[in-house]
């Protein structure tokens, strides 16, 4: 059997340098490794103690992703961190062989090292596999199993929820009775199994469930996200004072005196987006709805990001993990590896920089430069797409 060296050296390269900086690292480890902290938090609290009630934080996160932690805390008694971040590097190994197949093995690089260490304390890598798969499944016509894994990548986590319009089109464009019934009912069976295991093992409610939903609903305006980044521009030229943050539902977001009084408005504008963006995807139907693509899936997911009120540094990977799956030109690449090391600069580098000192006074300006470049870049990224791959007229 032909062992592939240069395969096995890029591993050892990215898996070595993401681990140096995650665990030997402080300006990384120190931010990175409280999540970790925080799953484990939950999984005792909720699959030991059965102590749900008033535990707030349990409600930051789908009952798939707590079930996850609930095994990870079996697993990994008091070495959460170092089983998930083992996991995470199983994760990303299958993915790098999965884009060899695709003949792009190499993307896997520069995006996984740009990306940094993040992903190896936070579970993101879950739902975009099973992303990738249900996809997958789906183009192969095997509706149910594809139903079934984004039901499970839906339990958890919430994203990929949006994409579901875009099968049920795909399906209403080839008339696809048979394939939209067994995906509907994969879809059921995914998310509302995850769903009873869950209350059945946590001793939780379905009112808790939808609680919890609401929570992640009612997430105020992020100051990573670019309308963060909008509403703090206008502020610095509006008010004498740097703006109030305070983290409230798991972020560090803007407080209401700076949202222009329009802060529920905020909070749901980028449903209205997303409502806009099928109604384009349904005109353009017969051009990208008979065929599904992951470059659709990609747009979707990076236009997802952009007019969300919240953008969490992980949440880039949901999009830029399919780029190896997909054609596009190379300076995109640049754009997306300049996106992924501004992120990183941002947080967790200098994040300390941006909410101690950026956010008090004004000063240490660079550090919201660099946010600033990084959402121009991201929304620059997400109007190349929607060019590409739902408006010319030469991709079919």
């Amino acid at each position: 059997m032909k062992v592939d060296l240069k395969a096995w050296a890029a591993l050892v390269i990215v898996f070595s340098a993401l681990l140096y900086m995650g665990f030997f690292q402080r300006s990384w480890y120190h931010h990175l490794s409280g999540d970790p902290q925080l799953y484990s938090s939950i999984a005792i609290r909720i699959f030991e103690h059965r102590d749900v009630p008033g535990f707030e934080r349990a409600f930051l996160y789908p009952p798939g992703a707590n079930l996850f932690f609930g095994v990870i805390e079996i697993l990994g008694r008091n070495n959460f961190g170092v089983v998930l971040a083992s996991i995470n590097l199983c994760l990303l190994a299958f993915l790098f062989f999965l884009y060899k197949k695709f003949g792009t093995g190499w993307l896997w690089v520069p995006i996984s090292l740009s990306a940094g260490p993040i992903m190896l304390f936070r579970y993101d890598l879950i739902p975009i596999l099973l992303v990738i798969s249900g996809t997958i499944f789906f183009i192969k016509k095997s509706y149910l199993i594809s139903g079934l894994v984004f039901g499970l990548a839906i339990s958890t986590k919430i994203y990929p929820i949006f994409l579901i319009p875009y099968f049920g089109l795909n399906l209403l464009v080839t008339k696809n009775l048979r394939g939209g019934s067994g995906f509907i009912l994969g879809l059921a069976l995914g998310s509302i199994g995850i769903a009873v295991g869950y209350l059945l093992l946590s001793g939780q409610t379905i009112t808790s469930l939808i609680e919890g939903f609401n929570y992640n609903f009612s997430k105020s305006i992020h100051v990573e996200s670019v309308l963060g980044t909008i509403l703090t521009l206008i502020a610095r030229f509006n008010f004498s004072t740097a703006p109030w943050v305070e983290f409230t539902n798991g972020i560090l977001s803007l407080s209401f005196q700076y949202t222009m009084g329009r802060d529920r408005l905020f909070r749901y504008m980028w449903m209205v987006f997303m409502v806009g963006l099928y109604v384009l995807l349904y005109i353009k139907r017969k051009n990208i709805a008979t065929k599904i693509r992951f470059e659709v899936i990609a747009t979707v997911l990076l236009y997802l990001i952009v007019v969300s009120n919240v953008l969490s540094p992980q949440y880039l990977l949901w999009s830029f993990f399919l780029l190896p799956l997909i054609k596009f030109p190379i300076s995109n690449l640049l754009l997306v590896c300049a996106v992924l090391v501004l992120t990183q600069i941002v947080y967790p580098l200098y994040y300390e920089d941006l909410y101690w000192v950026f956010y008090k006074s004004w000063d240490h300006a660079w550090v919201f430069i660099a946010l600033l470049l990084r959402n121009i870049i991201l929304v620059i990224l997400v109007l190349k797409s929607i060019q590409a791959y739902v408006l010319s007229p030469k991709y079919r």
